[in-house]
């Protein structure tokens, strides 16, 4: 093992040392040695000549990870999202738009739901007791109140979904 790490810790200043030359390898050239007990020793150069073992030699082309940086857009190109850019904005606007309406339904029905002496009616037992009831428009009040929640609710979640699409497209 700490013969392949001494080989791969030459590897850099070898590559370097080739910079400053003005020659760049293409290709370096390692090799690899299994003795008899499967121990296994990287060279960076050729084994010594009475070296035991299986001796394999490796030719590491050294442009193949090499990845072209991608272009830069034109200055018109930059201004102008992608289709799938703007159907992800439009999403996300609606979600914000439909998050705005949900906040509103939960506050007007925080509001709407408080009862007052209009909201209460008495009601009388035959041994001449009352108690307080709501009234038939406060119950009809809550409920559309209660609708418009459950409605906005699902209005976000129809929203998220199209933004998760939208991410897919």
């Amino acid at each position: 093992m700490k013969a392949v790490a001494r080989a791969l810790a030459l590897l850099p200043p070898l590559l370097f040392a080739a910079t400053l030359a003005g020659a760049q390898p293409s290709s370096q050239t390692l090799w690899k040695v299994v003795d008899k007990n499967g121990k296994v020793t990287y060279y960076d150069k050729e084994p010594p000549a009475g070296t035991e073992g299986t001796v394999t030699r490796i030719e590491m082309n050294l442009e193949a990870n090499r990845a072209a940086a991608p272009k830069a857009p034109a200055k018109g190109d930059a201004a102008k999202p992608s289709a799938s850019g703007t159907k992800r904005a439009a999403a996300e606007a609606d979600l914000a738009k439909a998050e705005a309406r949900l906040d509103a339904a939960r506050k007007a029905l925080a509001e709407g739901s408080a009862q007052t002496d209009a909201d209460t009616q008495w009601m009388g037992n035959v041994k001449g007791g009352a108690r307080p009831a709501p009234t038939e428009e406060y119950k009809a009040r809550v409920s559309r109140l209660q609708a418009a929640v459950k409605a906005a609710e699902a209005d976000v979640e129809r929203a998220r979904k199209a933004v998760r699409q939208a991410g897919v497209d």
